[in-house]
């Protein structure tokens, strides 16, 4: 009976093993993707302001460091070049 247990519970643990990984590339991907879809976001906003005129692509790259570091700098905040959460407030409030 003992042995019973014993097997049952290593079949479980098999399964959750197998089922563990693909849940965290999915976590992985989803957050790629929001990652993505922010950056997208950003460039199409930055690109209204006329501080960006790349192509929207949703990849950080060079010309949106740019943009993004000249937001900020108009916006008194701390020019990184980055998409901090202060940077998507004040870039998503503006008119």
């Amino acid at each position: 009976m003992k042995a019973r247990y014993l097997t049952a519970a290593a079949a479980i643990l098999a399964a959750l093993s197998f089922t563990a990984p693909s849940i965290a590339v999915a976590q992985t991907t989803s957050g790629a993707t929001s990652q993505l879809n922010a950056v997208a976001r950003a460039q199409t906003k930055l690109t209204e302001l006329g501080l960006y005129s790349g192509e929207i692509t949703g990849r950080m790259n060079r010309a949106t460091e740019r943009a993004l570091d000249r937001f900020q700098s108009r916006n008194n905040l701390e020019p990184t070049g980055t998409l901090t959460p202060e940077t998507l407030s004040l870039l998503f409030r503006e008119a």
